[in-house]
This record gives C-alpha cells, structure tokens and sequence, in this order.
C-alpha cells in the first residue's frame, strides 16, 4: 500500500481559489479518489516580502523553498515550509515525516515533474511507498 499517491504536472497553475481540480482531470486515476487527504508540494523561490525570524533574512535570500499544504474534505490539516538547501533528511525528509504523522491513509499529492525525482528518492530513503502518475498536460489548483 503506498503513502503518497503522487499526480506530477509539466506545469502547475494556480486558480486562487480552494479548488483541487486536478484529482478529476480527464486521465488522473480514479483511484486518487481513495485518498481521504489531498495536497501540494512546491520548491519556490521567496519573495521579497518573506521574512525568516531565525535568520533575519528578509526578502529572497537566493535559496529556494519546499512548501507542503494538506487538506481533507474538513478543511486544513497541515502547511509545512523548510528551506531547500539544508540536507534532505532535514529539509524535504522532515516535510515527508510532518505530512506522514498520524495519518494512516494515503495521500494525493500534486507536485511539478521537476520537483519528482528529489521527492521520490527523499520517499526511497525513508522507505515511504509511493504510487505515482505522470500526467502529460497543465493541471490546476489552488
């Protein structure tokens, strides 16, 4: 049984409004349906409002960030950021874990291509199971 039901994207656009379209595009599996928690994982780069109260960094500081933001059909379960340049254990590792606690049921999660391969050998080193669907076209969410 997999942890992650992952759904990757050439090109993730964001509607601004609480919407996870992409889990009934023509060619997502059904399947993705199963998942009680959905969410999103994106690598970004700050903006020049961001503010880092443990560093005192303001603005983009040139490193880029993971953010993960999990919701289920209640509403908001989780968000979640660390820093991209910290080693994977205690970057994206520690986001894998945050999202895996106390939660037992799988979870779909929307991420860019790009953004894949770090997850998925982040997953194998934790030995989290993944399932994982490469979808050929834009999706949207919020």
């Amino acid at each position: 049984m997999y942890r992650f039901f992952v759904v990757t994207t050439p090109d993730l656009r964001k509607t601004g409004t609480m919407s996870y379209r992409f889990m009934v595009e023509p060619g997502i599996p059904d399947e993705v349906m199963d998942c009680k928690i959905w969410g999103l994982l994106t690598l970004r780069s700050k903006d020049n409002n961001e503010l880092n109260p443990w560093t005192g960094a303001v603005g983009d500081d040139g490193v880029q960030r993971w953010d993960l933001h999990l919701f289920r059909d209640s509403g908001f379960v989780l968000t979640v950021s660390v820093d991209a340049d910290v080693p994977e254990d205690e970057g994206l590792g520690r986001l894998i874990e945050k999202a895996l606690e106390d939660r037992s049921c799988g979870i779909a999660l929307l991420m860019q291509r790009t953004s894949f391969d770090r997850f998925a050998a982040s997953c194998k080193r934790m030995e989290v199971p993944i399932k994982v669907h490469h979808h050929a076209n834009p999706l949207t969410t919020s």
